[in-house]
């Protein structure tokens, strides 16, 4: 063993050093539109954070997702984000938390690999090279660059400290004979220890369920024999998992219908998905955010059936050979593809899952699974330890693996560069050719959007959000009439889309078809409880229908879920002001213009209500502290506009509409 691994300290630190270098670049990253905010960034539970809205992640699934130990987790890097901002009243929620969160938790995960390896008997160096195997390996950038891939780090955290524990027990509970037993105390802790840790890697991430079969084959490789004991122990957790789905009854809904696959090709199908894993695993190359390898192309591709066969074939020739010829190293073998397929099989394909719709295939699925090729390559490297050329490969080979997973951490900096390099590998992605398309529009390119929607339209006919985002585009095109138009197809294709009711409400508010508006609005918010801007919409469409005390209850609910969002208060205090009401509507932009000092359009409107409200003095001295500070030419001239508007006409009368 080299002179400088002669601490035990010095491997962890190793691999902290190394993954802080390949993925600290993600600190400087901010949330993306990809799941981010939905999950964070414009999560109402986390604008308006509080105990009652952490613990209702406790009692009912979210999102289509019963994960309250990864929602308690983001929640508790919300509450830090807020405590470092200093101001209770208008709080921030920092990306760079939930991303060094991510780096961290994902260089502790390597650490537990390392001493999973050495409990099982690996040198330190082995043990060592297994652990930077398994962190440095590109396929582990998804879960770690994105911060909605806390799932996966998180989930594989509480799952690898489960298999630890597990170990440990395992090895008390099997010490040779003529050995001291060891106490049943500590035999008992450690087994309690691996449930508790399996409990929570299953909250984490329901794909954790998959834990007490690896138990069992854990089993297997440390008593070397079938044991019917193995079972026996892993009952409880097996009845945990049978309460947990029970739980989490609710799956996550997908945006159109999936596609029938037949119960004969579904084996071969998880097949095709357990080898493709195999390659990326052991030829890092051609990664991808979305690789679009749906059921329906694998069943019309007739090679890839056939190559979905071969794993199969695998097993039966290694189950054949371990019975007639056993040796330690092909035993090894079959335990490590046997865990390795079954790390995998919750997103293999045997049932169906939420992003089946989309892929077959993810990166991030495959973060725990990576444990197997680790401990393989850690026993490869075990009988060559004194062979300096064969240190030197293994050496060049976790060099190759950190640059290129570097590179692709870079990737995650954007949407811009995230989607067009997924595009790269695989061009008709549906989900990176929305992703690309809402780029361009943020850009502002709205005519740019629609080839690449009509690509993702044609990629994948049955997805609604296509049809969703072009209505957007023509909304913002001014093209109204085709905006509700396309938000009607994708309503068509998945009526439980709440988004396109909510979008459909806007457009027919402009049109002026109100009755038909504040029913999409209802219909949004019969569908997600809990959107905010549904409930905004709904204000506005009630307000142009003159139902204004309704619509008022409308924007006081969508503010109580977004209590810092502008959207909704600033709609809120609008209709404020229609009413007359120009005291109230002060209290809004007033509240506005602390969270959003640089916004001319609050610091103008609350000039209206000051003014409207005899308060001429206070308007002027807004108007020219706001004009010292104002942050482009636009806002300037706005301003000095509302000057001069102000010394010549005087205070507005108040706006005629009554509640």
């Amino acid at each position: 063993m080299p002179r400088m691994l002669t601490r035990r300290w010095q491997g962890p630190a190793i691999i902290l050093v190394l993954v802080l270098l390949v993925f600290g670049n993600a600190v400087r990253f901010g949330f993306l539109e990809h799941d981010d905010d939905r999950h964070i960034s414009n999560n109402p539970r986390m604008q308006a954070l509080s105990l009652d809205a952490v613990s209702a992640y406790w009692r009912a699934p979210f999102l289509g997702l019963y994960i309250p130990v990864t929602y308690t987790y983001w929640s508790g890097i919300t509450a830090l984000s807020y405590a470092l901002d200093g101001d209770a009243q208008v709080p921030s929620i920092k990306p760079w938390l939930y991303h060094l969160s991510n780096v961290l938790l994902h260089a502790a995960n390597g650490v537990l690999v390392l001493f999973l390896l050495e409990g099982f008997g690996a040198s330190t160096m082995a043990a060592l090279i297994g652990g930077l195997f398994f962190t440095l390996h590109p396929i582990q950038v998804e879960a770690v660059a994105w911060v909605s891939g806390a799932k996966d780090v998180l989930s594989g955290f509480f799952g690898l400290a489960a298999l630890l524990f597990y170990s440990w027990f395992l090895r008390r509970l099997t010490l040779p004979q003529g050995t001291t037993s060891s106490p049943w105390t500590k035999l008992l802790g450690c087994y309690v220890a691996a449930y508790a840790a399996f409990s929570l890697a299953i909250m984490a991430k329901p794909a954790e369920v998959i834990l007490p079969p690896l138990f069992v084959l854990m089993a297997l490789y440390t008593e070397g024999r079938w044991r019917w004991r193995s079972v026996l122990l892993v009952i409880p957790h097996l009845l945990t998992v049978a309460w947990y789905l029970k739980v989490a009854s609710v799956t996550q809904g997908t945006e159109g219908p999936f596609p029938p696959v037949p119960w004969s090709l579904r084996p071969l199908i998880a097949g095709d998905a357990w080898i493709f894993y195999l390659q990326k695993a052991f030829i890092p190359v051609g990664f991808a955010l979305d690789y679009g390898r749906r059921p329906d192309l694998v069943m019309r591709d007739t090679w890839l059936l056939v190559r979905g066969g071969l794993p199969y074939v695998i097993g039966v020739a290694l189950l054949w050979r371990c019975w007639r010829q056993p040796t330690p190293g092909l035993k090894l073998v079959a335990i490590l593809l046997a865990a390795f397929a079954v790390a995998l099989l919750p997103t293999l394909g045997f049932l169906q899952f939420a992003y089946q719709f989309f892929s077959m295939v993810c990166d991030r699925y495959a973060y725990l699974a990576m444990l197997a090729p680790a401990i393989l390559v850690a026993a490869l490297y075990l009988p060559r330890t004194k062979t300096k050329p064969v240190q030197l490969v293994f050496g060049l080979i976790l060099a190759g693996l950190a640059v290129q997973s570097a590179f692709l951490v870079d990737t995650w900096s954007s949407e811009r560069k995230l989607f067009g390099h997924s595009l790269e590998q695989e061009p008709n992605g549906a989900v990176a050719l929305v992703g690309f398309s809402n780029d361009t529009a943020n850009s502002g390119n709205w005519r740019g959007t629609i080839p690449l929607l009509q690509r993702a339209e044609q990629a994948l006919p049955e997805w609604s959000r296509p049809h969703n985002n072009m209505g957007t585009t023509h909304m913002n095109l001014g093209e109204t009439k085709e905006a509700a138009d396309e938000y009607a197809a994708a309503i068509k294709l998945h009526s439980a889309y709440p988004l396109a009711h909510c979008n459909r409400c806007a457009a027919l508010t402009d049109l002026g078809r109100l009755d038909e508006a504040i029913f999409e609005c209802r219909e949004a918010i019969r569908i997600a409880s809990e959107y905010q801007q549904a409930y905004t919409n709904l204000g506005s469409a009630l307000t142009k229908a003159h139902r204004l005390p309704e619509a008022e209850k409308a924007f006081a609910q969508a503010t109580s879920l977004a209590p810092t969002a502008y959207g909704p208060r600033q709609s809120w205090a609008t209709n404020l002001q229609e009413q007359g009401r120009w005291s109230e509507s002060l209290d809004q932009w007033s509240l506005l213009h602390r969270q959003y000092p640089y916004y001319v359009r609050v610091v103008v409107e609350m000039g209206k209500s000051l003014l409207a409200l005899g308060r001429a003095d206070e308007a002027e001295r807004l108007y020219a502290d706001y004009a010292k500070i104002a942050p482009d030419q636009p806002a300037q001239a706005e301003i000095a506009a509302a000057i001069h508007a102000l010394h010549l006409v005087g205070p507005p009368p108040p706006l005629s509409h009554k509640p």
